[in-house]
């Protein structure tokens, strides 16, 4: 095995990675502010609440942003 087949296949396994990061990251923040919807608007915690909605939502923003942004930089 040559070191550009062990470098690709170290760039597939790390791109295999962060897909998963990504895909994780984006469920844990709609969890997150449907959790936090649920305790706002029930009245079971209004402060956590809406923690966890601006905290979901700023996740979800940060991760598709550094998303958009790293893949640009590898395939470029």
């Amino acid at each position: 095995m040559n070191i550009d087949n062990m470098l690709s296949q170290v760039l597939q396994n790390l791109l295999t990675l962060w897909n998963t990061i990504l895909i994780l990251g984006n469920f844990i923040a709609v969890v997150s502010i449907v959790l936090g919807l649920i305790y706002w608007l029930t009245n079971y915690d209004t402060r956590d609440g809406k923690r966890m909605v601006i905290g979901g939502i700023i996740l979800f923003i940060l991760l598709n942003y550094i998303a958009q942004n790293v893949t640009i930089s590898i395939n470029g």
